[in-house]
């Protein structure tokens, strides 16, 4: 399994929410462990450590970071967070959850748009996989 688990990391299309550089990685290991705190330049370069510690899964920051590789989080030095929303339905006809998950998506877009004045090229909406959208994002620019 570890090493179908690297040819999926080195051949999977990633899609890092904009700064890598700026974001906080971190990767569950196949005994559950973590490793974090990691900084990357590059998609290619995230791809490869999960490639290498044959990950089961990764996760970045929703926050960027001066020095995202720091541990201590005020050594960090927070720039800035984007705006996230998970929203997940719980029933038991999946179909439904998610008609529910898209009604309600496609009004928190409407609110960002129309009433926050947030520009739809900045907002992502993805599947999570199960019975929601996962995230709604506004991704802010930052200085």
């Amino acid at each position: 399994m570890e090493s179908q688990l690297a040819a999926y990391w080195r051949n999977v299309r990633l899609e890092p929410y904009g700064e890598v550089e700026r974001r906080e990685f971190a990767f569950q290991l196949p005994s559950g462990s973590f490793v974090r705190h990691r900084k990357f330049s590059t998609e290619e370069e995230v791809r490869g450590e999960a490639a290498k510690l044959k990950a089961v899964a990764a996760f970045h920051s929703i926050a960027v970071y001066e020095s995202p590789e720091v541990e201590d989080m005020e050594g960090k030095r927070m720039l800035g967070a984007d705006l996230f929303f998970d929203l997940d339905i719980k029933g038991s006809n999946v179909r439904e959850s998610l008609g529910r998950a898209l009604e309600i998506g496609a009004v928190l877009v409407d609110i960002l748009v129309e009433e926050l004045v947030v520009s739809k090229s900045k907002i992502r909406v993805a599947y999570s996989g199960h019975r929601g959208l996962s995230p709604i994002r506004s991704t802010p620019t930052y200085s």
